[in-house]
């Protein structure tokens, strides 16, 4: 409205607010945008459109943060519009209370916004914890139910004898409600008791799976049932649900993976309450692991990423992102794949052989043992840093990697990978750190555990959690039971994001270098390297030659576009089928076809 009224000049100098939270909502926009340019610099093609702008004399920063951020993430003025009803409130409460106590301070509006951001963060806590309580009481209820169902498999295969009829007698009708009622009960999770709407919309959608085959739904039906898992079974509130589809962050901030978990919770419930809707034909209908959902996005973010490449392939260009990019040649190369699968069933052996040694070491200190004890634990270790390592490592220091290897207490893989479940996303994270802060200190602890304990109690809690989800994402790199296959996976995907910003060697062209192109391997190729070529290597730090280009800057612009397509076409297409004007699965038939279709249906009803 304001820039409509600017073009037609009829803006006022100071113009009321049609509504009493505008001037909140202003407020918040404004505090939102200073944060997001703070705490980044400009890239090179925001710094050349400002060169521009300098230079012919337009002011182009209002149309940059129109185009870039209100038009393409409508939930920055949802967040905006909460806040400010929240805060209006929380203004409006205390202004009647001061009318009857006098002598009470009045609320400053910068007071305010410390209490409603406390306020809206407590709330998304209780939510994120509610939710993720739920998809964990649904899935503990699919492995009941498999449960269930093996026995009575087992019971019926092992008797072969069919299961006794009631007596019928006076007590024969009641004795069959009280089982119906007990097995209604134990054939729904705990999170759908006493919603009986729940339950009927529940069996409208199984009935729908039924009907048509979960891999050939529309994306709006497919939304619409995630849509009501999170609104009706988890209890999403709508902002958070529109949050999540919209991608679940700013494009000022970043990627803000918070909505991440909830998103996994949603798939979750969908496993469990439809088993038919897990697509990895591997797994079994009934077993629903927190895996087999990040196994979905993993699929789903691998056919986005190859759509994405055909379309940068299409612009024309030198753009090179994911696919065949240097992680590939660095991690994933076809030998490191054959090498990670031959060692997996090692490593599982020695990591196990490890906790026994480990236990040895608490009985009695490495220093005690026996010249045999050592001799043979030395042996095993050299056996276990070859198996770990490889020839461009460089030497390893024996004594340094006995004590770091000693020091750790012994762990199962059923403790291990208890804790990391604990960690593995941000709601975990902030259950497991509550917990942590609950119980304090544990008093049994040594000295040095002990200290340790105490350090990290001590630091804010935001740096806390932010340490956890860290940890739980470099789960493959610090977890001892992880196989050495999904090892060189999680660094062929997220290698070059780990390796950011650290200084590396790198291979530049110089035409005054003291390296040939004749003295390069036949890896670099000859698009790389041409005959007469010279170069030389330099420390930089990585991805710094590819990040901050135009180029990958507008690649990053086509990834959000392509992000703001996908939500948007989700959300009509789930209007669409809300209305009845989209099925189940899409049709195939031409516009010719389907009208003389309908012809044909309307002359037989005449």
């Amino acid at each position: 409205q304001e820039a409509l009224a600017r073009s037609r000049g009829t803006l006022q100098a100071e113009a009321d607010p049609l509504l009493p939270t505008d001037r909140l909502v202003q407020s918040y926009l404004q505090r939102h945008y200073q944060k997001a340019t703070a705490k980044r610099t400009p890239s090179a093609a925001e710094r050349e459109d400002q060169k521009k702008s300098r230079l012919f004399g337009i002011d182009a920063s209002s149309q940059t943060n129109r185009a870039s951020r209100m038009g393409r993430k409508s939930t920055l003025l949802n967040d905006a519009y909460r806040f400010a009803l929240a805060q209006y409130e929380l203004l409006r409460t205390q202004e009647a209370s001061q009318q009857d106590d006098v002598d009470h301070p009045p609320l400053t509006e910068e007071h305010s916004i410390h209490l409603v951001d406390q306020m809206l963060a407590k709330e998304d806590e209780q939510e994120r914890k509610r939710t993720r309580e739920a998809a964990q009481a649904a899935q503990e209820w699919r492995k009941q139910q498999k449960a269930s169902k093996a026995a009575a498999s087992k019971a019926n295969i092992e008797t072969k004898e069919p299961a006794p009829a009631l007596e019928e007698g006076p007590s024969s009708s009641t004795t069959t409600q009280a089982q119906s009622q007990a097995q209604t009960e134990t054939s729904l999770p705990s999170i759908l008791h006493s919603k009986p709407r729940t339950i009927r919309a529940m069996n409208i959608w199984a009935s729908r799976l039924s009907a048509v085959p979960y891999s050939r739904w529309t994306i709006g039906a497919t939304v619409a049932l995630d849509h009501w898992i999170a609104a009706d079974v988890l209890g999403m509130s709508e902002e958070t649900w529109e949050a999540l589809l919209q991608g679940g962050g700013d494009v000022d901030d970043g990627d803000d993976m918070s909505l991440l978990p909830r998103g996994r919770d949603i798939i979750a419930v969908r496993g469990s309450l439809f088993p038919e809707t897990v697509l990895d034909t591997s797994l079994d209908n009934g077993d629903l692991e927190a895996t087999s959902a990040e196994e979905q996005e993993e699929e789903e973010l691998d056919e986005t990423e190859q759509s994405i490449d055909e379309l940068l392939a299409s612009l024309g260009g030198d753009f090179d992102f994911g696919g065949d990019s240097t992680s590939s040649s660095l991690w994933a190369s076809e030998d490191n794949k054959k090498k990670a699968g031959n060692v997996d069933q090692d490593i599982g052996t020695l990591v196990e052989e490890l906790q026994t040694w480990r236990a040895k070491n608490i009985k009695l200190a490495y220093a005690q043992w026996d010249e045999t004890a050592k001799k043979e634990f030395n042996t095993w270790m050299v056996e276990y840093i070859s198996v770990l390592t490889t020839e461009t490592d460089g030497d390893v220091d024996l004594e340094k990697t006995r004590e770091r290897l000693l020091s750790a207490p012994p762990v199962s893989r059923d403790e291990s990978d208890a804790f990391w479940d604990k960690v593995r996303d941000q709601t975990s994270a902030e259950i497991f750190l509550h917990g942590l802060l609950e119980k304090g200190v544990p008093a049994a602890q040594d000295g040095v555990v002990k200290k340790q304990y105490q350090t990290f109690l001590g630091l804010p809690y935001e740096v806390q959690l932010q340490k956890l989800v860290d940890l739980g994402t470099l789960r493959p790199l610090y977890d001892e039971y992880i196989s050495e296959t999904d090892r060189v996976t999680f660094m062929a995907r997220y290698g070059e994001t780990l390796l950011e910003g650290t200084m590396v060697e790198h291979l530049l062209k110089d035409p005054n270098g003291p390296i040939s192109a004749d003295e390069l391997g036949p890896e670099y190729g000859t698009d790389f390297a041409s005959k007469g070529d010279r170069f030389r290597i330099e420390m930089l730090p990585y991805g710094s030659d590819e990040f901050d280009v135009p180029r990958s800057e507008r690649a990053r612009m086509l990834f959000r576009a392509w992000n703001t397509h996908k939500a948007g076409r989700a959300s009509y297409e789930e209007h669409m089928f809300k209305q009845g004007k989209l099925g189940l699965e899409y049709s195939n038939e031409t516009k010719k076809e389907r009208d003389k279709r309908k012809r044909k249906e309307r002359n037989e009803e005449d």
